[in-house]
């Protein structure tokens, strides 16, 4: 596989509080190709966020690419990792693993307005209150994410109402 865009999103009420993850991959052409969420307990919005992406990188690694592109809505995990920084001890080894994935493809991490990020924050919604779960089939994603993600891929606006 060539290259995929990897976005990841975070959810939790509270900071810390129950919270989740979720991403997707798509390849160059916006295709779906794999998406994914993650129950993480009680942790810390930045945690969360943290977790997410080193559950993206490896899932991405098993899907061969040869270049990730990340886009985050956490301003804090882009900067630590564009800078190669240290993290706080409840994420490091999962940051260490994360890490480790850069050896075997090109990541690059960006950050994302959380407009841009909707669907996944869809997925890590749902992540944070279900049973961990990787989706590789479009029809498997719930329904107002599969929504969202059509919209996205026909680059048309939508609204968040709640």
């Amino acid at each position: 596989m060539g290259n995929v865009k990897l976005n990841i999103n975070e959810s939790s009420l509270r900071n810390p509080s129950m919270s989740g993850g979720g991403g997707i991959i798509t390849d160059v052409n916006g295709e779906l190709v794999a998406a994914f969420y993650r129950q993480y307990r009680i942790r810390s919005n930045s945690e969360a966020e943290a977790f997410a992406l080193v559950n993206g990188l490896n899932l991405c690694k098993q899907l061969h690419p040869y270049e990730v592109e990340v886009k985050s809505d956490s301003k804090l995990i882009c900067s630590r990792w564009q800078n190669d920084s240290e993290v706080i001890s409840p994420m490091r080894d999962a940051w260490d693993q994360g890490k480790s994935f850069a050896t075997q493809m090109v990541i690059h991490v960006h950050h994302a307005y959380s407009e841009v990020n909707q669907v996944v924050d869809g997925l890590a919604k749902i992540g944070a209150q279900e049973q961990p779960i990787d989706l590789l089939e479009i029809q498997d994603l719930p329904c107002e994410v599969k929504g969202l993600l059509r919209l996205g891929k026909l680059g048309l606006p939508y609204l968040h109402c709640r």
